[in-house]
């Protein structure tokens, strides 16, 4: 546990200095990106441990070459496998291939981070609380697939072009993590600004789904076709219940972080005023709906299905804490660190996965 104290306690530590206006500039932005890039790297690239580990490694020594390739694992997406193929034909060795896709996977977050908020560092602990140890040391795919289809359709959706948009997250969907679909209803809403009633009726909707799972996974179930390439996965996660249809920690944090983003945004007029704000509220917000509405049905395809939508509130939280008021500041500030600190001990539910960290360096 002392490895990950040492990197949760540095990353907030920095972050929350970042507030400063003197440090939040590019010059340390840029300087605390390229060692936060560095040190990640080597740690969730040497390691030895994490979810799914085995998994990758097994992966990585069966696919062959580029210049033999050919789709060797139909459950791993095909774009994936052809990034491993070409590191494993410049240089056989997994670790390398885990030291660069985990620098990418950074690198592009803190791209995004600099792009979206006002504050990049602060995003990026966020980001590392909530993404760092479960995925980008786990389940690698679906961050990366993630961090593209926000570079891609960001842009995309500010500017109401609907079917590039819906191309650009099939196209990564494909290619990176099939998790990426459930952000294609969210094009409907986008940036619109949403109602008080419109907001009652969609949460009202996810509620009823919430307390009907079983007949919404039954109807869900008869309408996919026999013949669709996922028709065997989309079935395994409707079918498979992990959580009891009771109020969770994660429930109440979903709750409690929509309610913020809408109080506050409102109050301030951000929502109306601030497009890109109002847009990743909106998909946060569509995230508690679709987390809601599957929970009690498949808690893995909740969970898994909207982590994306949860991206959002890198960008959102940070944006409102920039225009709110001091006193309103102090109280978002202590929220997002109470947050962070909170999912980055979430390794301690993952324990036999990842503690004691064990790393090819000693």
């Amino acid at each position: 546990m002392f490895y990950y104290s040492i990197l949760i306690a540095t990353t907030f530590i920095i972050s929350i200095c970042s507030i400063d206006k003197h440090i939040n500039n590019k010059i340390y932005i840029l300087y605390f990106s390229l060692l936060a890039i560095i040190i990640l790297s080597i740690f969730g690239g040497t390691r030895l441990i994490g979810l799914d580990y085995d998994v990758y490694e097994i992966h990585f020594n069966i696919i062959p070459t580029i210049t033999k390739y050919k789709w060797t694992d139909p459950s791993i997406e095909i774009g994936y496998e052809i990034l491993a193929s070409i590191c494993k034909s410049i240089y056989n060795s997994f670790h390398l291939f885990l030291i660069f896709f985990t620098a990418l996977t950074i690198t592009l977050m803190f791209w995004l981070c600099y792009k979206y908020s006002p504050y990049p560092l602060l995003s990026f602990f966020m980001f590392f609380s909530y993404s760092f140890f479960p995925q980008v040391m786990g389940q690698m795919r679906q961050p990366l697939a993630i961090i593209l289809a926000f570079i891609i359709s960001i842009p995309l959706f500010l500017k109401s072009k609907k079917t590039l948009s819906c191309i650009a997250l099939i196209f990564i969907a494909f290619l990176f993590h099939k998790s990426i679909l459930f952000l294609i209803p969210f094009i409907i809403v986008s940036d619109k600004i949403l109602s008080n009633k419109t907001i009652v009726i969609l949460s009202t909707i996810a509620i009823a789904c919430y307390t009907l799972s079983n007949l919404v996974s039954q109807f869900l179930i008869s309408l996919i076709p026999s013949n669709f390439y996922l028709h065997d996965a989309v079935i395994a996660y409707l079918t498979y219940k992990s959580m009891a249809v009771t109020f969770s920690m994660g429930m109440l944090e979903r709750i409690a972080m929509v309610t913020i983003l809408f109080y506050y945004s409102h109050k301030y007029g951000l929502y109306q005023s601030k497009q890109p704000l109002r847009l990743f509220i909106n998909m946060y917000f569509i995230g508690v709906c679709l987390y809601f509405a599957f929970i009690s049905t498949s808690a893995e395809f909740a969970s898994r299905g909207t982590q994306a939508f949860t991206y959002a509130l890198f960008f959102a939280l940070p944006t409102i804490l920039k225009h709110v008021s001091l006193k309103d500041k102090y109280t978002i500030l202590s929220i997002i660190c109470a947050w962070g600190i909170y999912l980055s001990l979430g390794i301690l539910d993952d324990a036999s996965y990842y503690i004691p960290y064990k790393s090819i360096l000693f």
